[in-house]
């Protein structure tokens, strides 16, 4: 029989859906292996070529802005249902096919997906029109004659969907900018660099014997206590990374570390430890754990107004057994009331796929048992567009304090969201015009805006990297989290 004209064919569209569903599962799949900008975009917007193609195949004579209008509309009453949080429809979203079908995060700039995607349904609709065309009326017309006839039908619907979704992207804005300090609750941290607390070999050993009279100074120790105490910043953690041949702790200065707590009384300091994963740490090789243990003991008895330990191990991938591990050994020989606090990993987002960098809700959990601090790495992500690390700033912190605050974790840690802002350009994982201050705050005064009230066990924002702030980025950080500005030093 032959189709009715203008009538969609059902095995044309059978397989353009087939087709369009199994490159964008690719595009989720294999999303480490294609540009940024296509994994971070492409599965978005072949969705909304799902629906389009879906309804165009189910309503066969329904005319084309019909179809679209369809499309879109029930793509953005989706996305619109991501704001809904209700516990059932979470638990259908954890789901695979209910991740794939509904989402997980409301954001904005899905929509301009969304308008592409359609848009890219009304360019295969035309497509399969005309040729079906040719088909039907035999008029031996190339298809390129075909494509030329007047197109307004289908371009000036799909530009005008485009506009819509570039406005909605221009007006979006997923930060907030917090200047009255509401945020700040006077306990911030920071990472500091080696030479703090470093023993002489390793200024030796990495050329910086220039160096040590700096460090050595008590009075650059007091400007750096001065600088930490305006900008309300109470936990340090010095680098001692990473480990020795043997596993071990680095060597510290004995007179200095001294010299260090004598100046930053107040102050919590806890040794930045740790490595490369299976280089510097190997959780899973016993004896080798055992002296990476007592090697943090040992340094706390010697040094007790150390407030405790910060253990840094990259990467660490989200459901490593053995770390967990190496959690449990080290808080069994932590001297009493020390804290153990871990650089954690952020949850899961599709714009950065590297599964070895981000930490499962349920792991999360299971590191936050074990631990009194968590100061979670909330940058490094390879985004290029400061507005969606706003967004995905903005969404870690509402998961990483939730996700501690629920059952399952019956003593919370505290929680500090880390603050990028050093400069490796270049990279591949980091722009600094992208994850810098501005950007982190405006996200992370997002996030905690959600809550009618701020989470006990949120500590306040961690500064990485001491060696890289420059006075511009400390004067944001003044201007835009701290509050009691005026009193020039802690509330």
């Amino acid at each position: 029989m032959r189709p009715v004209r203008g009538e969609r064919r059902p095995l044309v569209w059978l397989f353009l859906l087939a087709l369009t569903i199994a490159l964008g599962l690719a595009s989720r799949r294999f999303g480490d292996h294609l540009p940024s900008f296509v994994a971070a975009y492409a599965g978005d917007t072949l969705w909304a070529t799902v629906a389009f193609l879906m309804f165009g195949l189910i309503l066969r004579r329904a005319s084309t802005g019909t179809v679209a209008l369809l499309a879109i509309s029930f793509s953005v009453l989706v996305e619109l249902s991501q704001l809904y949080k209700a516990p059932w429809i979470e638990a259908l979203r954890r789901t695979t096919l209910g991740g794939l079908l509904l989402g997980f995060d409301f954001v904005w700039s899905d929509l301009i997906c969304y308008t592409v995607g359609v848009g890219l349904g009304l360019l295969i609709q035309s497509g399969t029109q005309r040729a079906g065309s040719m088909s039907c009326d035999r008029q031996g017309r190339s298809l390129w004659q075909a494509v030329k006839r007047p197109p307004w039908r289908t371009v000036v619907p799909a530009a005008a969907l485009l506009l819509a979704g570039l406005i909605a992207y221009l007006i979006w804005s997923p930060g907030r900018d917090v200047t009255d300090g509401r945020h700040d609750r006077g306990r911030n941290g920071i990472w500091l660099q080696h030479g703090w607390l470093g023993h002489d070999s390793w200024f030796s050993e990495n050329g910086k014997t220039d160096r040590i009279s700096h460090f050595r100074s008590a009075q650059t120790i007091r400007e750096l206590a001065k600088t930490l105490r305006r900008h309300h910043v109470t936990d340090v953690f010095p680098h001692l990374c990473p480990t020795t041949t043997t596993g071990e702790v680095m060597p510290v200065d004995a007179g200095q570390t001294e010299r260090f707590l004598d100046e930053l009384t107040g102050f919590r300091v806890l040794p930045w430890v740790g490595g490369v994963m299976d280089g510097d740490v190997t959780p899973d090789i016993p004896r080798r754990r055992k002296l990476f243990v007592q090697s943090i003991a040992t340094l706390l008895r010697r040094h007790p107004r150390l407030s405790g330990v910060h253990l840094n191990v990259e990467p660490w991938p989200s459901g490593h057994r053995s770390m967990l591990t190496l959690l449990d050994d080290i808080r069994a020989a932590l001297p009493p009331g020390k804290i153990l606090s871990v650089a954690a990993y952020p949850p899961p987002t599709h714009w950065h796929p590297f599964p070895e960098v981000h930490w499962e809700e349920a792991y999360f959990k299971e590191v936050a048992k074990r631990v009194d601090q968590m100061a979670v790495m909330m940058y490094d992500t390879s985004i290029r567009h400061g507005k969606l690390y706003q967004h995905v700033m903005r969404s870690w912190t509402r998961q990483v304090l939730d996700w501690t605050s629920t059952p399952g974790v019956e003593r919370p840690p505290a929680i500090l969201l880390g603050v990028p802002t050093y400069d490796d350009a270049g990279s591949g994982y980091h722009d600094p015009k992208v994850e810098n201050t501005a950007n982190a705050l405006l996200g992370i005064h997002g996030g905690l805006n959600d809550y009618p009230s701020l989470p006990p066990h949120y500590q306040g924002a961690a500064v990485y990297c001491e060696w890289e702030t420059s006075e511009s980025e400390w004067r944001y950080w003044q201007e835009h989290w701290l509050r009691d500005r005026a009193s020039g030093g802690l509330p």
